[in-house]
């Protein structure tokens, strides 16, 4: 990582940028972008358990979710590795069939790359919570660590063509007047809820997560250049 992280100022560095207060650069100029971009599957798994009691009582209702929610938490950060947050929490009186019972929820979050732990810790758990959503994506280190590789790959496939591309137009070299970088990273879905909620109606002892998907990370170098 300190080596990648040490190249890309010095790739910055050898695109030589125009100085400010140089000739005009308003003539001889090209624009163009150069994009590189890997596939790589999912190994980051987010799960959100919802502890939910309903009661008459508003002070009873929260008083149960508090407790089954303390179990919840409990039990999630024992998982080595794993990010656990309340993200949210909330009660409303609804009504139904002319009684007003008290909801009291909070939702949990859980996130591992230990994808058999969290199956565990979501069939543990059926006592005192159920599953409010699920997703995958990349780990923030791994993609850090795949975007700094993709943006160094990014820019040197610019000075490349910059060199290409100014030569058959005539010149004898080139300036960079000036260069961006933008990234973007795509997930690719997977049914995920569908096969947990199965899994819950059914019983099993622990489901498993062995089809996370992929994440495409892209970085791509927008540039002006003068020949």
């Amino acid at each position: 990582m300190k080596k990648t992280a040490l190249l890309l100022p010095a790739l910055l560095a050898g695109l030589s940028l125009a100085p400010a207060l140089a000739e005009p650069l308003n003539y001889n100029l090209l624009k163009f972008s150069e994009t590189a971009s890997r596939t790589v599957p999912n190994n980051w798994m987010t799960v959100r358990l919802k502890v939910s009691t309903t009661h008459a009582n508003p002070a009873q209702a929260a008083a149960e979710t508090t407790r089954r929610l303390n179990i919840l938490q409990n039990r999630a950060r024992r998982l080595s590795g794993a990010e656990v947050e309340l993200e949210g929490r909330h009660a409303y009186q609804s009504y139904r069939n002319g009684s007003c019972p008290w909801e009291d929820i909070a939702v949990l979050r859980v996130s591992s790359s230990d994808f058999q732990a969290i199956g565990k810790l979501i069939a543990e758990s059926s006592g005192e919570a159920t599953i409010n959503d699920i997703g995958f994506s990349l780990k923030p280190e791994s993609r850090r660590q795949i975007e700094e590789s993709l943006a160094i790959e990014a820019l040197q496939n610019f000075r490349k063509r910059a060199d290409t591309l100014s030569r058959s137009m005539g010149g004898s070299g080139y300036r960079v007047v000036e260069v961006s970088l933008q990234q973007n990273e795509q997930t690719l879905a997977v049914p995920t809820m569908a096969r947990a909620a199965a899994y819950e109606k059914a019983g099993s002892p622990e489901p498993v997560f062995d089809s996370p998907g992929s994440s495409t990370v892209q970085q791509t170098v927008n540039g002006t250049i003068q020949y």
